[in-house]
């Protein structure tokens, strides 16, 4: 069931998430927090109720998830 359409008194409610994955590359637990925090303002950049996942070497490649 969407968010969206759930049954919230007084408020209006929306989810945004941002996604990273760890990877031998990316063992350092910062960097990977950085990472995902970074995913998550692109998701609230994005709109409402959205996923977005950190999918490359750099931090401006993010990719939409369903």
């Amino acid at each position: 069931r969407s968010i969206e359409s759930a049954d919230w008194p007084h408020r209006a409610v929306t989810a945004s998430f941002g996604v990273a994955e760890a990877s031998a590359q990316l063992v350092n637990r910062a960097n990977l927090i950085s990472l995902a925090d970074q995913a998550l303002y692109a998701a609230k950049s994005a709109g409402r109720n959205c996923v977005k996942v950190f999918d490359g070497d750099s931090a401006s490649e993010f990719s939409r998830a369903s």
